[in-house]
């Protein structure tokens, strides 16, 4: 059983590589990356250290989310301390998508560098957009959504939009 999981990592390295090594310059490639790592993630022991890698990995693939434990801490941030930073840098995704690229030794090019990293992320950004988190903190419901502002604002191609109180489901 060992040696078969040890295959399918080699597989799933493989591809991952093959992505990697290609230039991610469309959406349709970035939830690619994203799709080989999820399935990487599904199959490790320890999926609970890339909590918030997992999430983004999943929000990409869904028309709005409202499984948004394993990132509460993150919305709690938001909600109740005002505290968007860390989100809206994506530093948490970044710094545990570093750390399972390297655990695997494969390309880090992705967070490493800038110029890749910004452009991955708004390539992210843009699967996600319009895509709400809804979510509930000390009872009340509450939605975000990431939108196209078409203006950089502290390095950023989007803002958020947040609401708090009832929320429609569509």
């Amino acid at each position: 059983m060992t040696h078969a999981r040890s295959d399918k990592d080699t597989h799933e390295n493989k591809k991952l590589l093959t992505a990697l090594t290609d230039s991610i310059t469309s959406p349709a490639k970035a939830v690619y990356v994203l799709c080989l790592i999820r399935k990487a993630l599904e199959n490790e022991q320890t999926p609970s250290r890339y909590t918030h890698l997992l999430f983004y990995c999943n929000w990409v693939l869904h028309s709005r989310i409202d499984r948004t434990k394993s990132i509460r801490r993150l919305l709690e941030d938001i909600v109740v301390r005002h505290n968007p930073d860390d989100f809206l840098t994506f530093r948490s995704f970044n710094a545990e998508l570093l750390a399972f690229l390297k655990s695997r030794n494969l390309p880090t090019n992705l967070v490493s560098v800038r110029k890749d990293n910004y452009l991955f992320l708004n390539l992210l950004i843009e699967e996600c957009i319009e895509s709400p988190l809804r979510f509930t903190i000390d009872a009340v419901k509450h939605e975000l959504k990431l939108l196209k502002s078409g203006v950089e604002t502290k390095g950023h191609l989007y803002s958020l939009c947040f609401r708090a109180g009832p929320v429609v489901n569509e």
